[in-house]
């Protein structure tokens, strides 16, 4: 692994201590603007310094798509200090703070990993001591050296947020392998079982792909194009999502014996195609 310089404005050891996890994480990316952590690409941590006068809004930051983040005011560092909670499984999760700082915006968010307010604030407090006398760096980046593995993107606890489960619900997982991932619920009271399945699959070249059929309906979300069907069963109705992406189709299917499943699948989807961009 070809080693880059520091942070100039956190440490390693502030990012690491900043997050509940016992991944390895490691520097990717060093600059005076942004500098980023990951286990991998489903799991980073970035910090940018952007100019404050032409930054987006914090409140129109969103971790997964269709969903705005709640913001919750901070005492610091700086002004408008803020941690960004976002609402996609039912529940708040912090994923984000942000502060302003002698005429800068500075955004530190978190990619799969568990965080909070407690654990954010002293990277947060570290940047605002030492941006102003940062050295100039010359930009550095490394490659991911370990795999995207979306068999380990969601917890149990996302599973039961996502089809607003209760706590005591059962997940258990089904079939594994290096393109497939199968989570199966099980709840006290509730009909039938309610699973998750992704897969990647890459295709031949001059092979007519399943979204090219009549069934599947196009929709857009941040400019890209996913296909949606869905079909009824015994056992409830599926709910059938693909997105053509470079590295191959990716396919997320929901079962829900009880309900329309549509809403889930297409958090499903949007979240695990935003882990899947470094």
């Amino acid at each position: 692994m070809n080693e880059i310089a520091a942070c100039p404005f956190v440490s390693d050891e502030t990012i690491i201590a900043s997050v509940q996890t016992d991944f390895e994480i490691t520097r990717q990316e060093v600059s005076n603007t942004i500098c980023q952590w990951a286990y991998n690409a489903g799991f980073t941590i970035t910090v940018s310094v952007e100019d404050l006068a032409g930054a987006r809004p914090v409140s129109e930051r969103q971790l997964n798509t269709g969903h705005d983040p709640i913001l919750i005011p901070q005492d610091g560092p700086g002004t408008n200090a803020t941690v960004l909670n976002d609402t996609a499984w039912d529940t708040q999760l912090p994923f984000a703070y942000s502060f302003e700082q002698v005429g800068k915006l500075v955004f530190i968010q978190y990619f799969g990993f568990k965080t909070d307010a407690i654990l954010m604030r002293p990277a947060a407090d570290e940047i605002a001591r030492r941006m102003g006398a940062a050295v100039d760096i010359e930009p550095q980046a490394r490659a991911l050296s370990v795999p995207f593995e979306a068999c380990g993107v969601w917890t149990d606890d996302d599973i039961r947020s996502a089809f607003n489960a209760g706590d005591q619900a059962t997940v258990a997982p089904g079939a594994r392998g290096i393109s497939t991932c199968t989570w199966t619920m099980f709840e006290d009271g509730v009909l039938g079982q309610r699973t998750v399945t992704y897969n990647i699959y890459v295709p031949q070249a001059d092979e007519k792909q399943e979204y090219e059929y009549d069934s599947y309906v196009p929709y857009a979300t941040d400019g890209e194009t996913h296909y949606l069907r869905e079909a009824s069963s015994d056992f409830g109705m599926y709910v059938h999502i693909i997105t053509p992406r470079p590295e191959g189709v990716v396919h997320t299917t929901v079962l829900d014996p009880n309900q329309d499943p549509t809403s889930t699948a297409k958090t499903f989807q949007q979240n695990l195609l935003g882990r899947m961009t470094p």
